[in-house]
């Protein structure tokens, strides 16, 4: 039994490979942001855990 149960990341809408990778993954977009720090959009990826 998985002690969490979803696991959440961001990760830069402009960064196909990485957007790719996790929904290959099963990671699924939950939510469109822009990000604090560098002003630049960023997708919040959620996988869940059960």
């Amino acid at each position: 039994m998985n002690k969490y149960k979803k696991l959440n990341l961001a990760v830069y809408k402009d960064n196909k490979k990485s957007v790719d990778f996790y929904m290959n993954r099963g990671f699924k977009i939950v939510k469109e942001q822009k990000n604090e720090d560098s002003a630049y959009a960023e997708y919040i990826m959620e996988i869940h855990c059960d």
